[in-house]
């Protein structure tokens, strides 16, 4: 998931109404490091809130669609639990200046989707700059106004949403020809209880949601069940029994559960006073690996092989061992390779996540 960064672990793990929302995401092979995406309908209706489906290609990001502006354009984005910014490609000729300073391409004109404000009359543009640096991939243009509303059901954030208009963005953000691929990215960190910036907050508190929560479904591929995103309830459906609520640390950023230890069988492979992440893949035989199992605020998950290597690479590590960012220590990030497996469940308002085996 690209994403989809969902929890850092150390770990971090990016209205009780009559209906949930739900958003369709698509998986789709990319280059970027990020994880949600979109294809197809999305308006299927349960108890508890909204969903919207997420279709799966190849295991590798997730992307689904939102609507921006009045009257409203539908573009795809990858919604991401690692930071809070929300922008979509926009004006792309007004990011050719950047591209030639930077020397390579813009690929804000690589989308099929790009956002048009001067069609929406909601939207107030204004000259402030807006970038973004990601650990892979870089995108620049100018802040803008105007409302996000989730496709179906009509449930739309305050027309003052803050929206990055990115008429740059690097080879990161680039979309192959004839590649379905996502327009822009939207941010869902916990930041400190608050969600930041993020459209998710004004979409909850004007849709009278009264379980201020989103959940995500992620299928295998191959599986015909549709990945999904939900917004203000849960999909019982889509998890086998009972959702296990973890406290998220309030001083984090990001979605934040204590590590305790990993587990190869019974043996323990890390714990928070060490770095032997060489333990487990000197437990693999060939590209085949043990079970793993994470110790979560006391709980234990465990993460089948097939989960976390795929096509003999090893897609789950502590993030003190390779991460190019300083000062996390002894973090892991646990992506799609372990949220394939489990059910998530984020409620910024009381500083939860919550997991179950997924369905």
């Amino acid at each position: 998931m690209r994403i989809l960064r969902l929890f850092f672990i150390h770990a971090i793990l990016l209205s009780i109404i009559d209906a949930f929302f739900r958003i369709p995401l698509t998986r789709h092979p990319t280059n970027r490091t990020r994880p949600y995406a979109y294809r197809g309908k999305f308006s299927r209706v349960t108890l508890g809130g909204w969903s919207e489906n997420l279709s799966n290609f190849i295991n590798y990001i997730y992307f689904g669609p939102i609507q921006l502006g009045t009257p409203p354009q539908t573009v795809t984005i990858d919604f991401d639990t690692g930071s809070d910014q929300f922008w979509t490609t926009c004006n792309c000729a007004a990011g050719d200046i950047v591209a030639f300073l930077r020397g390579e391409p813009n690929y804000c004109k690589s989308h099929r989707r790009i956002f048009n404000p001067n069609r929406s009359k909601t939207n107030r543009k204004t000259s402030s700059p807006f970038s973004v640096t990601y650990g892979i991939g870089y995108v620049q243009g100018t802040v803008m106004f105007d409302r996000v509303c989730i496709p179906g059901v009509r449930h739309c954030s305050s027309a003052q949403t803050r929206v990055g208009c990115a008429s740059y963005t690097d080879s990161a953000f680039r979309n192959a020809p004839g590649d379905q691929d996502s327009d822009g990215l939207m941010g869902l960190a916990y930041v400190y209880g608050t969600m930041g910036r993020s459209p998710i907050r004004s979409i909850f508190n004007r849709s009278n949601c009264k379980r201020k929560i989103f959940a995500f479904y992620l299928n295998n591929s191959g599986e015909k069940e549709r990945s999904e995103m939900t917004l203000c309830g849960t999909d019982p459906a889509h998890h086998r029994g009972k959702i296990r609520f973890l406290k998220v640390a309030k001083s984090s950023y990001y979605w934040t559960l204590t590590l305790d230890r990993v587990y190869i069988r019974s043996r323990v492979a890390w714990a928070r006073s060490s770095s032997n992440a060489i333990l487990i893949l000197a437990a693999c035989v060939g590209c085949k690996c043990p079970n793993l199992t994470f110790s979560l605020n006391g709980h234990l998950f465990t993460l089948p092989g097939r989960y976390y290597v795929q096509n003999c690479v090893f897609l789950i590590f502590p993030s003190s061992e390779f991460s190019r960012f300083p000062g996390l220590g002894a973090n892991w990030i646990l992506g799609d390779a372990f949220l394939r497996r489990f059910y998530s469940v984020y409620d910024y308002a009381h500083g939860l996540v919550g997991l179950d085996v997924r369905a």
